[in-house]
């Protein structure tokens, strides 16, 4: 929701073994591994120029002159003058440029490279810039500890599988800032003993409230009524329950256990009502810190990966907390930027340059810089990862003309790596993706209908591609969110941090139709689920949710503690058959 580092993130590796944290380590993601480098290569080339992936706002001009040394469209270059002996000069740029923490190793790695350039060319001026290139790869450049490399080259973590018995994808769509998911789904008509629940909902939520008539309507059993109404502007949700491929959890939320009013606060462990407490505990499912700061996803790759079966996971603009796994387990997690694949170091200054980089960033000393050695691992497999994607994805498109928005262009690209599955052999693929704009504290009926709508043309396009390509049955997508907002609204026509809400679930192997959980039956404010300002307690937990999709996975059942470690604090779980068919 805020634009800071998150101060708890750790990412897999080094860091979380060591019950560290890193939270710059939030950015080390291939995407923008890759964009960043390609653009320091570029300004110590070509100086500062949009050519070759440089920082700069493209200009006019032709970017033939923006070559290694040239600066004809340049609006700016670094400036230096290194020292005529080379020794000196690559002294005086480990000092400028890593304050003299070049380990001996990367040093003499350097100083062999670039001589073996300067005896072939007799070009001074471009093994300089080659080797600042080298340096600001190297981990010395990227933390403040000090590397100790052990001369050894890291090897790419390879999966068998085979055991799947057919393909699944997850996709974990999270909501940011806390949608107002009491407006998404609204109590309509037909309720229990003549209870007129849509006046509850309309008295409680005044100016905020959703024109009965405008509600699209849907039925339902075992709720407080018999017919609920979703938000306007999402008719594909409408359309996919009454076709039986969506479900509705009512007041779902983060929770320890079961609690009410008299014992909510003594047995809930997160801090509730704040963004980052509550992302951060939904990417869990973990209040007991017993998984060591994976997420459920991230633990049934785990599971799946013991069990033999080729998994992969695939953060699109987004962190890899929401995948986070076992990392000597699970192979590393894929991010992708939503434009796809972005190609690394193009114009290379010399042969084998990407050899001699996963060199420089090969493997530690255990008592290396912990900070340094997650660098390092985020570098390689970025690179890594960029190969394989690059060499499968380019040929992929879709069949369905996807929206131009943030979320359609994110769904389209999930699409195009579903497709990839039988040149891969994965078996069950994982997908974490965000959309934000939910944190409706002024103006909630405009900004959500905003919001709706561009999620409406997305999940239409997707479910769209995936039955035109028959993988509609092979896929679910679950929706997350912060929180839900207050029931009463605030004096900006907007809605503040509350905690239960309602999600969706979608995909063509659900059994649909139906609304689950329980749909609170007194939306008042003496109500015995409402803490004040309509802040309901949940009545369903994600755990319960997670639980059938685990299920549906494949996931053991001795396997099932492991990945939803609190699942037994919880009454009552959705199994298999509950959500699927």
């Amino acid at each position: 929701v805020f634009s800071f580092f998150l101060p708890t993130f750790q990412g897999p590796g080094a860091v979380a073994k060591a019950g560290l944290v890193a939270p710059e380590a939030q950015i080390i993601t291939t995407t923008r591994v890759i964009a960043f480098l390609n653009g320091v290569y570029s300004l110590i080339k070509s100086g500062l120029t949009h050519c070759n992936d440089g920082f700069s706002w493209p200009v006019p001009g032709s970017c033939g002159l923006a070559t290694d040394g040239g600066y004809g469209v340049a609006s700016g270059k670094l400036d230096y003058d290194p020292p005529s002996d080379f020794d000196a000069a690559l002294e005086e740029m480990s000092l400028i440029l890593t304050c003299g923490r070049m380990s001996a190793r990367h040093t003499a790695m350097i100083k062999d490279v670039v001589e073996r350039e300067f005896t072939a060319t007799g070009d001074y001026g471009k093994v300089t810039r080659l080797a600042q290139q080298l340096i600001v790869t190297a981990p010395e450049f990227h933390s403040t500890g000090i590397a100790l490399p052990t001369g050894n080259v890291r090897t790419a973590v390879v999966s068998s599988g085979g055991s799947a018995g057919g393909y699944k994808a997850v996709i974990q769509l999270m909501l940011t800032g806390g949608m107002d998911s009491y407006n998404m789904l609204v109590p309509h008509s037909g309720c229990r003993l003549g209870q007129n629940l849509y006046n509850e909902y309309a008295n409680i939520r005044g100016n905020v409230a959703l024109p009965q008539g405008s509600l699209l309507q849907i039925s339902t059993t075992g709720q407080a009524c018999d017919v609920f109404g979703v938000h306007p502007n999402l008719p594909v949700l409408q359309q996919l329950y009454n076709d039986g491929d969506a479900v509705f959890v009512a007041n779902v939320g983060v929770l320890t256990t079961d609690v009410s009013k008299a014992d909510y606060r003594q047995n809930t462990r997160t801090n509730l009502f704040s963004h980052n407490s509550m992302q951060e505990e939904i990417k869990r499912l973990d209040p007991f810190s017993q998984a060591r700061r994976t997420s459920p996803l991230g633990r049934m790759t785990d599971a799946l990966t013991r069990n033999n079966i080729l998994v992969r996971a695939t953060a699109i603009d987004a962190n890899v907390e929401g995948l986070s796994g076992t990392s000597e387990v699970s192979p590393p997690v894929f991010t992708l930027d939503q434009r796809g694949i972005t190609p690394f170091n193009e114009k290379q200054s010399i042969e084998n340059m990407t050899e001699i980089l996963k060199s420089l960033n090969g493997k530690m000393e255990v008592d290396t810089s912990l900070y340094g050695e997650t660098w390092s691992n985020n570098f390689f497999n970025a690179l890594e990862q960029n190969d394989i994607l690059d060499n499968i994805f380019t040929s992929e498109t879709v069949d369905v003309t996807f929206p131009n928005t943030a979320t359609g262009r994110k769904l389209s690209l999930i699409a195009r790596l579903m497709k990839t599955r039988a040149v891969t052999g994965v078996e069950r693929d994982f997908f974490y993706l965000e959309m934000g704009g939910y944190d409706t504290h002024s103006l909630v009926g405009n900004r959500l209908a905003d919001r709706f709508t561009e999620l409406n043309a997305a999940l239409q396009s997707f479910s769209d591609e995936m039955k035109q390509n028959s993988l509609w049955d092979s896929v679910t997508l679950i929706e997350t969110t912060d929180f839900a907002r207050t029931l009463t609204p605030n004096g900006g026509a907007g809605t503040d941090h509350a905690w239960a809400g309602n999600m969706f679930v979608i995909g063509g192997d659900l059994d649909g139709g139906k609304v689950l959980g329980t749909y609170p039956t007194d939306m008042s404010e003496s109500g015995p689920l409402n803490l004040g300002r309509g802040r309901l307690i949940p009545t369903t937990s994600y755990e319960a949710v997670f639980n059938a999709l685990a299920e549906w996975t494949g996931i053991p059942d001795d396997f099932m503690d492991q990945v939803l470690p609190n699942r037994n604090n919880f009454r009552n779980l959705f199994g298999l058959r509950d959500l699927f068919n």
